[in-house]
């Protein structure tokens, strides 16, 4: 259970990390109207919250993998391993 939740986390932090960043490169440009920078404010605020939250949740998580002999990075890393080897979500 911990290595999925772990895993999920990850991916989800990857994502609002990759949303944060768009919505900063969209923000900078100068032919972007003001009601949409309100806009991509708004998504970039949320998406920082959101890996605020999973970053949270691997932390809260650590010490209980610690006390099992277990890191995040090798949780993670054994669970991107056998991700790999899932047949693709239809």
């Amino acid at each position: 259970m911990g290595q999925m939740l772990a895993g999920v986390a990850s991916r989800t932090e990857q994502s609002a990390y990759r949303h944060s960043r768009c919505t900063e490169l969209l923000r900078e440009k100068e032919s972007v109207e003001e009601s949409t920078k309100r806009q991509l404010d708004l998504t970039h605020r949320q998406a920082r919250r959101a890996a605020r939250i999973v970053q949270n949740l691997l932390e809260s998580l650590a010490p209980r993998l610690r006390k099992r002999g277990h890191s995040i990075s090798t949780v993670l890393s054994s669970y991107f391993a056998a991700s790999r080897t899932l047949p693709p979500p239809q």
